[in-house]
């Protein structure tokens, strides 16, 4: 069975005050700022991380033919009437803030 935790808006930037901290042996109360620790650590932010990821991907789709599923699903526009409110981010929305 494979588990797995929601990466929400906050799971990034949590880990960027926590994760590398502790990796370097670097403890809450020695209030070192997270630009400073990433420095230490010569690692990136989890946000840049996750942006090289989707846009590595994103590079890897577009070069497929367009007969590919994840090609058309990545292309592709849901037909229907939307719930009220504001429009959740899709992959493609955030695609386009990375670029």
């Amino acid at each position: 069975m494979i588990s797995y935790w929601h990466a929400g808006r906050a799971a990034p930037q949590t880990f960027n005050i926590f994760g590398p901290g502790i990796i370097c042996g670097i403890s809450l109360r020695d209030h070192v700022p997270s630009v400073v620790i990433l420095n230490r650590c010569s690692t990136l932010s989890v946000e840049s991380q996750l942006q090289g990821k989707r846009l590595r991907w994103l590079g890897h789709v577009f070069r497929m033919p367009n007969d590919r599923l994840p090609k058309k699903l990545l292309f592709g526009e849901v037909k229907g009437l939307r719930s009220p409110g504001r429009p959740r981010s899709s992959f493609n929305d955030v695609a386009l803030r990375d670029c």
